[in-house]
């Protein structure tokens, strides 16, 4: 693997001296290329097995942001199900079984619109 620190500054040479020490990257060198350099210094010894712990690793990391992406979808789209809940009983539109079904068919923009609608027209239709 080639790495090019085109960015590199030359008045920073603890960067290479020190990358094995870093237990915290220093604020100077959080961006990249730096960070990838920290990285592959900081993998190139690693066995076989510890390779593999460190892509499961990854993975994990990126099942958990997705994770938490899909409950905040649904907290956000559940959220605005309620409003145009709340909203239709404030202007006494009933919420009959069919506009039910529609509304937890919607996702989150066409609840936003619906709610925009709502809002102007002061009916479902």
């Amino acid at each position: 693997m080639v790495l090019e620190l085109s960015k590199y500054d030359a008045s920073r040479p603890y960067f290479f001296r020190e990358a094995d020490n870093l237990v915290v990257v220093p604020e100077v060198l959080a961006e990249h290329p730096f960070i990838d350099a920290l990285d592959a210094a900081r993998t190139a010894g690693f066995t076989a097995s510890a390779w593999d712990a460190y892509i499961l690793a990854g993975i994990a990391i990126q099942n958990e942001r997705g994770a938490l992406s899909v409950a905040e979808k649904r907290g956000v789209q559940q959220g605005l199900q309620q409003a145009v809940a709340a909203l239709c009983d404030v202007l006494g539109i009933e919420l009959t079984e069919e506009r039910q079904r529609e509304l937890t068919a919607l996702d989150a923009a066409e609840l936003r619109g619906l709610l925009a609608r709502l809002r102007a027209r002061r009916s479902w239709t």
